[in-house]
């Protein structure tokens, strides 16, 4: 299992045929991380190392005018028998400034397509001069705060250091940022050194988490006149359908559970993947990937993972200050997780994992994208997702001039990449649909609701 295709030739066959575009493909350097799962001491599986790797990619036409953009987050958790490659899909929009349709673009169809670039992607590219934690003296100060009933889950004690930190007057911002929930980099002094994988045996581990909001990724997008807003279901169907579609491509074995805290009934669940077409090798139920299934009483603190902008981390952190997490089981957490308030608001809500069977991977010639440090990556991710999405021409000076010039004075210079579409544009002869459809356009570009909406 591997990929040798670069991401521009696959993108191409989705693309208009002649038509130029532009590629934006941030990558950060894997990065040692916290494990994506809590283990007690006692624990005989456990990684030992979880490295973290960054993708921000967007796409853009021949003047520089963002259509839409995906961040995605690789975990690499190394364990003594395979290597789980997770892929938690954090946020992905578009920004309403043109008419996808009238220039033959299918959001789907490029979603699609970076997430089967992704899944396919030698893993051996990322571990290539990893960044590994070093110790240096007086660096952890914070985790010096006493606390009583210890625990021997680290997340736990962070926890609780926290609670006591709070009764302090002066809180250190470091502090906050070693905290779960807060992205699990670690920011400790980096040296660079290259990791040897136990094995050729991988995992895939996909996870998704998604809410119906007017915008993710570009502030002010859904003032914009292609915008399209959906509610909650069609928002999960449209990932369903999209995930259901690229694991069958693969022709690998996955297992896939959808979860909505807060559904009415298991068959209101039930009903988004009896409806998807049938593969034979993608299954769908109803449930989560991280639950024990033979045993429903385990802890959740030990099943339940944390990613970035996570509302299943809030909730565990919510238990530890509560001093439950030694009593809430996994099936509890999934019960009491649906009642909570952002789960109740009469948006829908669905939490998707999908996993693979253990599979082996073959090392490529593939030549990777410039690799950024994390400093890099947030310096140029953090300025276009800062821009306002209102003025085409901001945006395209931004794209056209800013970008460019930081990443030169960065070192990096092929990271906007020109593609020219090579897909045959399908006439445009729809005499059926009337003027008054032409500004409401069936295409969904909200697309995932991991990010909070930026203050006004």
């Amino acid at each position: 299992m591997s990929n040798s295709r670069p991401l521009t030739a696959i993108l191409k066959e989705f693309l208009p045929k002649d038509s130029n575009f532009k590629l934006l493909h941030l990558q950060s350097c894997a990065k040692e991380c916290k494990h994506l799962c809590q283990y007690s001491k006692k624990s005989p599986t456990k990684p030992s190392l979880t490295l973290k790797v960054k993708h921000f990619i967007t796409l853009s036409d021949v003047d520089g005018t963002i259509l839409m953009g995906i961040e995605i987050y690789i975990y690499l958790s190394i364990f003594s028998d395979h290597t789980d490659h997770h892929l938690f899909i954090s946020k992905a929009d578009t920004t309403g400034l043109k008419q996808l349709k009238s220039i033959q673009i299918k959001v789907g169809e490029i979603i699609s397509s970076i997430l089967k670039y992704l899944i396919s992607k030698d893993i051996q590219e990322y571990i290539k001069d990893v960044k590994l934690n070093k110790e240096v003296e007086g660096e952890d100060k914070d985790n010096q705060v006493k606390i009583t009933n210890k625990s021997d889950n680290e997340t736990v004690n962070n926890l609780l250091r926290a609670v006591e930190k709070l009764k302090t007057p002066t809180i250190n911002k470091s502090f906050y940022d070693s905290l779960i929930g807060k992205g699990g980099d670690i920011d400790h002094d980096k040296k660079k050194e290259s990791i040897e994988l136990p094995t050729n045996l991988v995992k895939i581990r996909i996870s998704l988490f998604t809410r119906a909001e007017q915008q993710y990724l570009f502030p002010d997008s859904f003032k914009n006149e292609f915008k399209h807003n959906i509610d909650g279901r069609q928002l999960l169907s449209w990932w369903m359908k999209i995930l259901n579609e690229v694991l069958e491509s693969t022709k690998t074995k996955y297992t896939c559970k959808l979860a909505i805290p807060g559904a009415d009934s298991e068959k209101d669940i039930s009903n988004f993947h009896t409806s998807l077409t049938k593969y034979p090798n993608v299954i769908w139920s109803n449930g989560s990937i991280f639950s024990n299934e033979v045993n429903t009483e385990d802890l959740a603190i030990y099943n339940i993972p944390l990613f970035p902008d996570d509302p299943k981390g809030r909730f565990l952190e919510h238990l530890v200050v509560e001093n439950r997490y030694k009593t809430t089981s996994t099936k509890q957490f999934w019960e009491e997780l649906g009642i909570r308030q952002e789960f109740r608001l009469g948006n829908l809500v669905g939490i998707i994992g999908c996993d693979s069977e253990i599979l082996s991977f073959n090392q490529t010639n593939q030549k990777d994208d410039e690799i950024m440090t994390l400093r890099d990556y947030k310096k140029v991710s953090n300025i276009i997702k800062s821009m306002t999405y209102t003025s085409i021409g901001d945006v395209n000076k931004m794209m056209n001039l800013e970008i460019p010039e930081v990443l030169k004075d960065l070192g990096y210079n092929h990271k906007i990449i020109a593609i020219t579409g090579n897909k045959v544009k399908v006439a445009n002869n729809l005499s059926s649909t009337s003027n008054s459809s032409d500004k409401r356009v069936p295409v969904v570009n909200n697309l995932n609701g991991m990010i909070k909406r930026r203050k006004k």
